[in-house]
């Protein structure tokens, strides 16, 4: 498994092509956001090799990683923090987690509204606000 620091579609070719792997694992982050790792995704179908989102910053990023791996078909599973369902950072639609299997959040945008007062509570010192 590769694939977490991938810019982009192209640098994963030689991998994809030569077969080098068994499933390839880009990084909303570092792939070029939704739609740079969607191409990354769609490159890989064409051999046939699923992908498994790469998950290592957070909450948010769970939660665009699941609103793409829902709409990917060669998407089986992402990487998910394992105390992301522990936190009461969620207003509405809370993430649900069980036996495995994350529900996918059907709300607006990333599927959740942050609750206000837990954001704050949460801000880095220093920090004023967020938007």
């Amino acid at each position: 498994m590769t694939g977490e620091n991938m810019e982009l579609a192209e640098w994963a070719i030689p991998f994809l092509e030569n077969q080098a792997v068994d499933i390839f694992q880009p990084d909303i982050i570092n792939s070029g956001g939704i739609t740079g790792t969607k191409m990354i995704a769609d490159t890989a179908a064409r051999w046939r090799i699923p992908i498994a989102l790469h998950n290592v910053s957070g909450l948010f990023l769970n939660l665009a990683s699941q609103q793409l791996a829902a709409a990917l078909f060669n998407c089986p599973r992402i990487e998910c923090s394992r105390g992301a369902t522990k936190l009461k950072w969620a207003k509405t639609n809370p993430l649900v987690i069980r036996d495995g299997k994350m529900k996918v959040l059907t709300a607006p945008g990333l599927g959740a509204e942050p609750d206000p007062d837990f954001v704050r509570a949460s801000l880095a010192p220093g920090e004023s606000g967020w938007a």
